[in-house]
Formats: C-alpha cells, structure tokens, sequence
C-alpha cells in the first residue's frame, strides 16, 4: 500500500514547531521503496490550517519534530496519521522511514492546554 508522506522541514532539518512550518518535503512509500514527489509550501499558515492543506494535497501521513496534542486530533480528523518527535535531516528521516524505523516519540509539546498552538 502506498503512503503520501509529509515531512515538515525548516530548512533540511525537520521542524521542530509545527505550527510554525511552512515547507514540506512529500514522499510517496511503497513497499520499503520512497519517491520524493517534491516540495509543497504554505504561505501564512498555523496549526489550525496545516491539516486542512496537507488534507487537499492527499497526505496520509506527517513527520515532525514537536507538536500539540490539538494539532495532532485535528490532523487525526482529518485522516492524517502523525509521527511526532522525530529528528534529524531530511535524509535520515527518509532512510529511517523506508527500513520502517522511524517511530513517534508520543513526545507533545506542551503549553497547549487550553488548544491553541502558541
């Protein structure tokens, strides 16, 4: 089965604020093997509008570095699943995803209590 991934980026190095992430490397995993499809950007976004913009761009899953645990239910609502805690750059996150290595950390951020993202 194959998975459209998003991996949200600062720089080459993933993002360790999701609500502050603009760019997104998008990979395509099947059967151990990723296709990087590109990179999609998102002028003006935050944490209410990334899942709704990963959702039009048909992602099923997204890696990062911290987020909310608001953020998370809204991505999770909107069928995209989330590997959270992750570290690194680009590449290793990519090698770790295809031997099926990269696991979330369950690791949220917190100070986001009352749902917000700030």
């Amino acid at each position: 089965m194959k998975e459209r991934i998003a991996i949200a980026l600062e720089g080459e190095e993933i993002s360790q604020h999701f609500g502050h992430t603009t760019q997104f490397c998008v990979i395509e995993l099947e059967a151990g093997k990723a296709n990087q499809t590109g990179n999609i950007s998102l002028q003006d976004g935050d944490c209410h509008s990334i899942p709704v913009f990963l959702q039009q761009n048909q992602i099923n899953k997204l890696v990062v570095g911290g987020i909310g645990q608001g953020a998370v239910e809204r991505l999770q609502e909107a069928n995209i699943g989330v590997i959270c805690g992750a570290q690194g750059n680009l590449v290793s996150v990519i090698e770790a995803l295809e031997k099926n290595n990269l696991q979330s950390t369950d690791s949220l951020c917190s100070g986001h209590s009352d749902g917000g993202c700030h």
